[in-house]
């Protein structure tokens, strides 16, 4: 299983993904036609950051779609195995200075710490945000952060 890269790229990342899209990749009923063209998009090389709890946050979301019946063990394996043909970074910074401010988000929001960390990636870096998590999307959208157009 190949993780994304800690190191950033040449050039800078177009968006933050959340983990709604991403496992919506490894869960069918999930899956729709923003998530197939930020797959897409990915898949063409355009680069996108993630926060730093990510690969966890979607073995979880990934784990509990398989006890659910959701998807099935082998299709959750393929997209961790997939992974490392995107351009996905994880965010050199977040360990460092970005829970204090997650945690602000989590609070004031209601959110959950995988929703915040996304959030406080996308305002911290001024980037828009893949997303199909509704309540994520009304927040970003309360903060100034747009949803990306893939």
């Amino acid at each position: 299983m190949n993780f994304p890269t800690v190191t950033l790229p040449n050039s800078p990342p177009s968006f933050v993904l959340d983990v709604s899209v991403a496992a919506s990749w490894g869960i069918p009923m999930r899956y729709t036609v923003y998530t197939h063209r930020v797959q897409s998009r990915l898949a063409s090389g355009t680069v996108t950051i993630i926060a730093t709890n990510w690969p966890l946050d979607l073995v979880d979301e990934l784990l509990v779609a398989v006890n659910r019946g959701e998807t099935t063990p082998q299709r959750a394996d393929a997209l961790l195995a997939n992974l490392s043909a995107y351009r996905i970074y994880l965010d050199p910074q977040g360990p460092f200075q970005a829970w204090p401010d997650v945690l602000n988000l989590a609070r004031t929001h209601n959110l959950s710490v995988h929703q915040a960390a996304s959030l406080e990636l996308a305002l911290r870096l001024n980037l828009s945000l893949a997303t199909t998590d509704a309540t994520l999307t009304l927040v970003a959208n309360a903060s100034g952060i747009s949803i990306f157009t893939p």
